[in-house]
């Protein structure tokens, strides 16, 4: 989802720009429509354009997973996470996989999805694979550093749009809850801070996009 920019001029060229995959590899068209191929390994998926629209995120494939695991599941792939700009430059990995120094899957890290910014570029949000059912979601600087664990999760928006919206920058997630006194587990959205605490469920989605928007 595209941010409205200051003035009509530079709310066209935010929306114009696009991050895509074609082949497993991440391209870019900026404003003027120019195409250009951004990475080469073939590896790669899930990007996302910063919102300044000078970064992208993405995540590369890494196979096989080294070792075994001893957990009782195995990840389909180890992956990590890297970053390139727009112009193809400076390309490196942010967050790499550690299967090979947890192997029980505790901490794991390396089946990435659902990457995310947040408004201000400054952190990153992201979905690891955790167990044969569950995803956990985490929160990162920018460059990898700082890695925090949130909250179990199966899907993830980021609050964008407009600054004066209350919850700009909060991530929304899809997890499993069980409810006080009961004995079966639901799946519930839930509106997050960016600290992972949780502030409410979110009853009807599509009535909470329509009042706030995606990043």
């Amino acid at each position: 989802m595209c941010s409205i920019g200051i003035g009509i001029l530079l709310a066209i060229s935010a929306c114009a720009q696009e991050v895509y995959e074609k082949d497993q590899n991440i391209y870019f068209r900026d404003v003027n429509n120019k195409e250009s191929q951004l990475t080469f390994k073939g590896k790669d998926y899930g990007a996302k354009l910063s919102p300044d629209r000078e970064k992208i995120i993405f995540v590369r494939e890494i196979k096989p997973c080294p070792g075994t695991s001893d957990a009782g599941w195995m990840p389909s792939d180890c992956e990590e996470i890297w970053a390139v700009n727009v112009d193809g430059s400076n390309e490196h990995r942010i967050i790499k996989s550690n299967y090979a120094d947890h192997p029980n899957m505790s901490y794991y890290l390396g089946s990435f999805d659902s990457l995310n910014f947040s408004p201000d570029g400054n952190y990153i949000f992201f979905l690891s694979q955790h167990c044969a059912v569950d995803a956990i979601l985490y929160r990162a600087n920018f460059d990898g550093s700082n890695i925090k664990r949130l909250s179990n999760a199966h899907q993830l928006d980021v609050v964008g749009g407009y600054p004066k919206d209350e919850y700009y920058g909060h991530p929304v997630v899809g997890i499993r809850k069980l409810p006080k006194g009961a004995s079966v587990i639901k799946w519930s959205v839930v509106l997050m801070a960016p600290d992972g605490h949780e502030i409410k469920e979110i009853d009807n989605l599509d009535l909470f996009w329509k009042t706030h928007k995606k990043l």
